[in-house]
């Protein structure tokens, strides 16, 4: 083989390496949550979507250094230009029934009707099996603590906020903080 050939091989052969490299590096799952993440601060709001719920995707705990930030982005972007309150409650299961009860534990907002003792509520919720952000974010045991946002319509989105998970305060306050800017 001539020299001239050999430094050719030699040049593919690092080139495919670089791009194998290149391959295997765009796969690996922080570089996913990296890039999802700065789509997710995108000014279009379906790129800001499509980046929650694919970070949701991705799932915890590999997210986690972001989870909060994708709560609130979620939340922001489904809230804008509506009055809300937010609630956190433990979800009663009801057999066959399409509401849910919810023994009420604190709330972000004004309590229903200004009441400041503890009380229960009746939220009628949709499955949402199209939705595919909040079935990530609201999990999949019925019988939890949960946030409830709640628009002037309804439910806009409940989170799964277990009182075991470190991350459920921060979530809390970051919903808190974000409704009481909009104020």
């Amino acid at each position: 083989m001539t020299r001239n050939k050999k430094i050719w091989v030699a040049i593919v052969v690092v080139a495919a390496a670089l791009a194998i490299g290149t391959v295997f590096a765009a796969m690996s799952p922080r570089t996913r949550v990296r890039y999802w993440t700065w789509r997710m601060h995108s000014g279009d709001l379906e790129t800001r979507t499509r980046a929650r719920v694919h970070l949701l995707e991705i799932g915890r705990p590999t997210i986690d250094p972001v989870y909060v930030e994708v709560v609130v982005g979620e939340i922001t972007d489904r809230l804008t230009g509506r009055g809300a309150r937010a609630l956190v409650g433990v979800c009663q299961p009801q057999p066959d029934s399409v509401s849910e009860i919810y023994d009420l534990e604190t709330t972000i907002a004004p309590r229903p009707h200004g009441s400041e003792e503890a009380c229960r509520f009746e939220l009628v919720v949709g499955r949402h099996t199209d939705d595919r952000a909040w079935r990530l974010l609201a999990g999949s045991t019925l019988a939890e603590r949960r946030l409830v946002v709640l628009g002037p319509r309804g439910a806009v989105l409940e989170i799964s906020v277990p009182k075991d998970d470190p991350l459920s305060e921060s979530i809390i306050a970051g919903t808190e903080s974000l409704l009481s800017a909009k104020k």
